[in-house]
């Protein structure tokens, strides 16, 4: 029975493992499926929009780090913190980042993503270059991929926006915050 039991955790993980690993050469495909299925979602008329949240999150949460970017976000910060303070700060960053998101989303009104092609920039770095078009207004996208050491995997670990980093945004407002407030405090109001 045991032997039973690891041959089907092993079996799950090596699944789970291939059906979430987005491969160097797969990285624009996936994006395209993953990007396309939220404009359906976000199509369906009859579906609330808050439903709509999760489904869209179930469909990025593998390829973003957010545990990267909010470690990038709070720079030399980061290492100050204790573990609890990490945890802490990823997931109350990781919420903001979705609650951002989501209230972007309420201005979904067709607009179209078209992927635009991917660029190795370094070994373990890709950018994959997509412009979001409205009726009146074309927005480049990048999303900046990395290679995840430990997994193996490609994960976003930072979206720049007409030419805007989202984390360094962040960052520099992090860092203006905490000139005249402690980490703690930042941790609270995020």
């Amino acid at each position: 029975m045991s032997r039973w039991l690891i041959s089907v955790i092993l079996l799950w993980a090596v699944v789970t493992n291939i059906l979430f690993a987005v491969p160097e050469n797969k990285i624009e495909s996936v994006m395209h499926q993953k990007i396309h299925a939220i404009s359906d979602l976000l199509k369906e008329k009859r579906t609330p929009l808050i439903k709509k949240k999760g489904k869209i999150f179930a469909l990025v949460d593998d390829v973003f780090d957010y545990k990267t970017m909010a470690r990038i976000a709070l720079g030399r910060t980061w290492k100050t913190l204790t573990p609890d303070q990490q945890q802490l700060f990823a997931k109350k960053f990781e919420r903001k980042l979705k609650d951002s998101y989501f209230d972007k989303l309420k201005f979904y009104s067709d607009q179209k993503v078209v992927l635009k092609g991917q660029k190795k920039v370094k070994k373990n770095r890709i950018k994959l270059y997509s412009q979001i078009i409205g009726k009146d207004d074309v927005y480049d996208v990048v999303y900046k991929f990395y290679k995840d050491k430990k997994s193996n995997d490609w994960k976003i670990y930072d979206v720049d926006i007409a030419k805007v980093s989202m984390i360094q945004t962040y960052r520099k407002q992090f860092a203006d915050f905490l000139r005249h407030k402690s980490v703690d405090e930042l941790i609270k109001t995020i």
